[in-house]
C-alpha cells in the first residue's frame, strides 16, 4: 500500500465485499501539512467506494471467440461490473479452440489478447448479482435447480454400487 493507498480498499472488498467506514477526523477545511491533506482525500474517495461482490459468470455465445477487451469494454460499459481474471475451462481435443489444458485454471489479469471460449468463466466484482439476461439464468432459478437436485436425490433410490451389485448376482447363483 506504499505505492498506492487505495490497495487496501481493493484487497478489503475482494474478500468481504465492503468497505469499513473511516472516521473522518479530518473534516476541518484547512490543514496543517500536506499529509493531513492527503489523508482527507484518501477518506473522501474510500467513502465514495461503493461495496461490491466477487460473482463468476459464463461467457455469452455472442462473446465466444472474441477477445478479453472487448468482453472487458462490454462488461464495464453495459453493465458497470468489473472483469478480474478467468476460469480457463477444459474445451474438447476436437475443438478449434483447445488448448492443451486437461483441467481447469485460473487466469488473472489476462491480456487483452486473451480469447474467449464457451468452456472460460469470467470473475466479476459487481454491486450486485449479476442479472439473467448476462448469465443467462436468474439468482433464483439457480437456487431452484439445486433444491430441486436435492429433491430429486433424496425421493430416487440409492443405486447399489458396482460391488454391491456383483455380491447380489454371487448371493442369487448360490
Amino acid at each position: 500500500s506504499f505505492y498506492n493507498p487505495h490497495i487496501t480498499t481493493v484487497v478489503q472488498q475482494l474478500i468481504s465485499g465492503q468497505v469499513h467506514e473511516v472516521e473522518d477526523s479530518s473534516a476541518k477545511k484547512s490543514f496543517k501539512s500536506v499529509d493531513e491533506q492527503l489523508q482527507y482525500e484518501r477518506v473522501k474517495f474510500i467513502k465514495r467506494v461503493k461495496a461490491s461482490h466477487l460473482f463468476q459468470i459464463a461467457v455469452p455465445k455472442d462473446f465466444h471467440s472474441k477477445t478479453y477487451a472487448e468482453f472487458f469494454k462490454y462488461l464495464v460499459t453495459e453493465w458497470a461490473m468489473v472483469p478480474m481474471g478467468l476460469l480457463r475451462g477444459v474445451n474438447s481435443t476436437f475443438s478449434s479452440q483447445y488448448r492443451g489444458n486437461h483441467v481447469p485454471y485460473v487466469f488473472t489479469n489476462p491480456p487483452s489478447s486473451a480469447t474467449l471460449s464457451r468452456a472460460d468463466r469470467v470473475f466479476v466484482l459487481s454491486q450486485g448479482a449479476p442479472s439473467a439476461k448476462l448469465t443467462g439464468k436468474s439468482v433464483v432459478d439457480v437456487l431452484n435447480n439445486i433444491r430441486d437436485l436435492k429433491k430429486v436425490e433424496l425421493d430416487s433410490p440409492r443405486r447399489a454400487s458396482a460391488e454391491e451389485e456383483k455380491d447380489a448376482e454371487i448371493r442369487q447363483l448360490r
